[in-house]
């Protein structure tokens, strides 16, 4: 194997590092864009929602529910993250 093989199997094979795409999900809405980013790519997943309409918030609270998406805290305010 030649210089140049080796450093490309290491860089792609890097060891202890997830292959999930995590994200935080600013003015989250219903949670359509996140679902939406988890149909498209698998890997993703939302660690927080940050959403100050209480319906949208409910909702949020309701497809966690259901498993339409992935449980994580929902902030109502940014500073507070």
């Amino acid at each position: 194997m030649s210089a140049m093989e080796r450093i490309h199997s290491v860089a792609l094979h890097t060891p202890n590092r997830s292959n999930d795409l995590l994200g935080i999900s600013l003015c989250a809405g219903v949670g359509g864009l996140d679902l939406g980013l988890h149909l498209a790519e698998p890997g993703y997943r939302t660690v927080c929602y940050v959403e100050r309409n209480s319906f949208a918030a409910a909702t949020l609270v309701a497809r966690m529910a259901d498993t339409s998406l992935v449980p994580a805290p929902i902030w109502d305010d940014l500073k507070l993250l």
